[in-house]
Parts: C-alpha cells; sequence; structure tokens
C-alpha cells in the first residue's frame, strides 16, 4: 500500500502543481493536501457505508437460509449446541450460545461478501478511470513554477 500511494499521489501532485508559480506555491499545495484528504475522508466514508449496507443486506439474505428444514442449519446448531453442553453449561444457555454462533457465523459471511463486492466495485472504477491518465498533460521538465512571471 505504501508504495502504491507513492506511485500515485506523487506523479498526482507533480502534474497539479507544475503550472503554478513558485510564490503560490505553498497556497496551491496546501489546497491539494486539503482536497486530497477530504476525498480520502468522503471515498473512505462510502467505502464504510457500502460495506455496511451489504452486510445487512446479506445477513437478511443468508438468515433466510437458517431454518429447520435446511439441510445444514440443524446439523450444524445441534452441533454447536452440544459442544457447549460438553462444556459444562445448562440446556437453555447451551441453546442461546448456539443461536449466537450461527448468528455469528452468518454475519462474518455477510461482511465477507460485501467486502468482496465492496472490492470488486472499487476495481471496476479503478480500471474505468485509467483512461483519464492519457488526457493528462506531460509536466514540463525543470523545477515547479520555473519560468513563469509572478502576475499568471
Amino acid at each position: 500500500q505504501g508504495l502504491s500511494m507513492g506511485l500515485l499521489f506523487v506523479p498526482l501532485s507533480t502534474v497539479s502543481m507544475n503550472s503554478i508559480p513558485r510564490e503560490r506555491m505553498g497556497n496551491a499545495t496546501s489546497l491539494f493536501s486539503l482536497m486530497r484528504n477530504l476525498g480520502a475522508g468522503v471515498g473512505i466514508a462510502a467505502g464504510a457505508r457500502m460495506v455496511s449496507r451489504k452486510t445487512t443486506l446479506h445477513a437478511a439474505i443468508l438468515s433466510e437460509q437458517v431454518h429447520p428444514y435446511s439441510d445444514a442449519a440443524p446439523s450444524t446448531f445441534e452441533g454447536m449446541r452440544s459442544l457447549f453442553l460438553s462444556r459444562g453449561t445448562s440446556l437453555s444457555v447451551a441453546t442461546q450460545q448456539a443461536l449466537a454462533s450461527v448468528a455469528g457465523m452468518i454475519h462474518r459471511q455477510a461482511a465477507l461478501i460485501a467486502f468482496v463486492e465492496v472490492i470488486q466495485l472499487l476495481g471496476i472504477v479503478f480500471i474505468a478511470v485509467v483512461p483519464l491518465v492519457f488526457f493528462m498533460k506531460r509536466p514540463r521538465t525543470g523545477t515547479p513554477g520555473a519560468g513563469q512571471s509572478a502576475g499568471h
């Protein structure tokens, strides 16, 4: 991740700061950093929201498949309840613990599916924006802001 961030943000900041005069460079880099951090914050919040919503959706879908007439649910529940009973808990406590364990399994699986879907979506977005690289102007050689007058 560290390598990829360096390979992304160094060229991006070089291209975006290339046409900025030296006397405005401080303000421009501050604004660039603000927008980058704001965009990262919004992106992280949007990703977390998508994962949360998709986890809830998939937990509901998976929960529908867990009923007394399904193939694996009764045997899984009974196996867990037997495990808790073998540890010396009462039948009612073992039943509650088994139900909680099944609910935990459902939630973990739903979260996994949600993460996979969000990562796939981010991969598609990444691939979709790659062609935008070809529309970027190449930075001029030399130092940033070199050869520009103060008024431009």
